[in-house]
């Protein structure tokens, strides 16, 4: 039988890491329309959490304050955990355009297109390859 994960609590220096981390993507990702909030406690289960506001503008980034031993807490571990939650802001605007009763097919689209042309840009300036 499988031992259940132990939970580690995050510390306010893990979180300014983590914070740190997701401003640095977001600056890479060019995701710059973004106004972010940071909050130190994600739903339980969750390492981290992008909580979307409004129309796509504006989110709160969460980090876990209860962090399962199923991933070690290291640096690098934040960092992917940032990079995922901005990877979330860069398909929310479609995400969110999609779920919209009331929104149009050329909205859609164009949420579609500035996220086509998001990722290529990363592809151009050697991010993604």
């Amino acid at each position: 039988m499988a031992e259940e994960p132990t939970h580690i609590e995050t510390t306010p220096e893990h979180f300014e890491t983590f914070k740190a981390a997701c401003l640095r993507w977001r600056e890479r990702l060019g995701l710059h329309q973004w106004q972010l909030y940071f909050k130190h406690g994600a739903d339980p289960g969750m390492f981290a959490q992008a909580v979307f506001q409004g129309d796509c503008t504006a989110a709160t980034i969460r980090l876990a304050v209860e962090w399962s031993s199923l991933r070690p807490l290291t640096d690098e571990e934040l960092d992917r955990c940032a990079l995922h939650e901005m990877l979330h802001l860069m398909t929310g605007e479609l995400n969110w355009a999609a779920s919209c009763r009331y929104c149009t097919e050329d909205e859609v689209e164009n949420a579609e297109e500035r996220l086509v042309c998001r990722i290529e840009a990363l592809i151009e300036r050697g991010i993604v390859t």
